[in-house]
């Protein structure tokens, strides 16, 4: 029976098998050069400021980029309201670039955590380019997929903004 081969031999093998590059645990094995694509995706789902900057990120986007877009549609919100709860140090840059787009409702703005007031910033964009009050609204005039819409376009402007606080862009 072969012993299993230490990490470091691993990590500088870029033909580690699959087995052996999940071994490293998720991000490491995200990094990996030779990440087995279905598992660089499913922690891609996880990890996606991580899966960005892994070096299978640009092959993979050659080979399906319509996969990444549906990824950041389903999980959107889960990414933004995540990276606000565990970066606390750079929330304000983040919620002042959603303030400046919606300047009348952040001067009305209470302490609420960053990822509410994410939330409701994306909201206050929707009020306003759909003129109804809320999405509950929207849904009873028939204008619940307008305000989707513009929910979704605000949030996907929000995880922009995220991408590029993570790359030092934003300061």
């Amino acid at each position: 029976m072969m012993q299993p081969r230490h990490r470091d031999l691993i990590l500088n093998d870029p033909l580690a098998t699959p087995e052996e590059v999940r071994s490293l645990g998720n991000l490491v094995a995200l990094q990996h050069l030779n990440c087995p694509a279905a598992f660089w995706w499913q922690m891609a789902a996880l990890y996606p400021l991580e899966a960005q900057k892994s070096p299978l990120y640009p092959l993979l986007m050659l080979e399906e980029p319509d996969r990444w877009v549906e990824l950041e549609k389903q999980h959107v919100d889960s990414w933004i309201d995540a990276w606000l709860k565990f970066n606390a140090a750079r929330e304000r840059h983040f919620l002042a670039k959603c303030a400046a787009r919606v300047p009348h409702f952040a001067e009305q703005r209470v302490n609420f955590e960053a990822w509410i007031m994410a939330q409701r910033f994306a909201a206050a964009v929707a009020r306003e380019e759909t003129g109804l009050p809320n999405y509950h609204v929207a849904l009873g005039s028939q204008r619940g997929e307008e305000w989707d819409a513009v929910w979704d376009r605000e949030r996907r402007w929000q995880w922009g903004i995220i991408q590029q606080i993570d790359r030092g862009e934003v300061t």
